[in-house]
């Protein structure tokens, strides 16, 4: 005969209405690692930080939490993948059924006119060498920089290089974008590829990965409409973003362009980009796009 033992009868500390996440967090806290701990804790310093400011009136629903300032919101882009807007935010509108290549996209999309008026102001009595700090772009615009659209794109390019190769700790200095004195220009651009964002209890500009991609989108049109719609040599764009192939070329196909590659007479291989109809679909075009103008300011 088995002798009887009176177990202790143990109820759980959940109630039928604590949430998954609650749980979860409970569960975390009692046998997770350090590293665990460590998130824990830090998303309930974010909770902390976003009720203070919801009780003195920020719009905290506007603001981005960030682990790392050059990381975008991993949530938005997991939500803008399932609905198949990865691009959206990062690609101007394109003309549908368009007849040339210069139809598809319009100038102001991308340079908007209170830039290119800056530019313009900015510019004026100036030459290349006293405001483009890229040779190559130096170079496309010797003989044309009389030509005002020539010139703004010239210096968008110019200033838009200086931008994508800012460090996170530079972006919170003032005038962060090098030998740009015009600060009126620097607060533009700035406004146009960073964010504020809440980084370890305070609001920093950050620039995440769908900033960069937007700023290398915006390079790669407005360098095929500064050659006139000709084939463009992909190492002058890596150049002028320092910044490897592999990292641009979904980029470029997204925009509608197709890579070629041509072999030189010593057997070394030129890779350019083009833009062409029909245009490249790679992305799987989904959006509703409006007509376009002439691409002129």
């Amino acid at each position: 005969m088995k002798p009887a033992i009176d177990y202790e009868k143990k109820t759980s500390t959940f109630s039928a209405n604590t949430s998954k996440s609650d749980l979860i967090d409970e569960l975390s806290n009692k046998f997770g690692s350090k590293v665990s701990h460590r998130v824990l804790e830090q998303r309930k310093k974010n909770q902390l930080c976003l009720k203070g400011r919801e009780d003195i009136g920020l719009d905290v629903n506007s603001m981005v939490l960030n682990k790392n300032e050059n990381e975008p919101n991993p949530e938005a882009i997991v939500q803008n993948e399932e609905n198949g807007k990865a691009f959206e935010d990062i690609l101007p509108p394109q003309k549908e059924n368009c007849l040339s290549v210069k139809e598809v996209y319009n100038i102001e999309d991308v340079i908007n006119t209170k830039i290119a008026a800056l530019i313009k102001t900015f510019s004026k009595n100036k030459q290349p060498n006293d405001i483009i700090k890229s040779e190559y772009l130096k170079g496309v615009v010797k003989n044309s920089w009389n030509n005002m659209n020539e010139r703004i794109i010239a210096i968008y390019l110019d200033v838009l290089s200086r931008l994508y190769q800012l460090k996170a700790s530079q972006m919170n200095k003032n005038n962060p974008i090098p030998d740009l004195e015009d600060e009126e220009m620097q607060t533009a651009f700035m406004d146009t590829y960073t964010q504020s964002s809440l980084v370890k209890s305070k609001i920093r500009r950050v620039m995440g990965v769908k900033f960069k991609d937007k700023m290398t989108v915006h390079a790669i049109i407005l360098m095929i409409i500064l050659n006139n719609f000709k084939p463009v040599e992909i190492n002058h764009l890596t150049e002028l973003l320092k910044t490897s192939f592999v990292k641009l070329k979904k980029l470029i196909e997204v925009v509608g362009c197709y890579i070629e590659s041509f072999k030189n007479p010593d057997r070394t291989v030129k890779k350019t980009f083009v833009l062409k109809l029909p245009l490249n679909n790679l992305k799987e075009s989904k959006f509703k796009r409006r007509a376009t103008k002439n691409n002129t300011f």
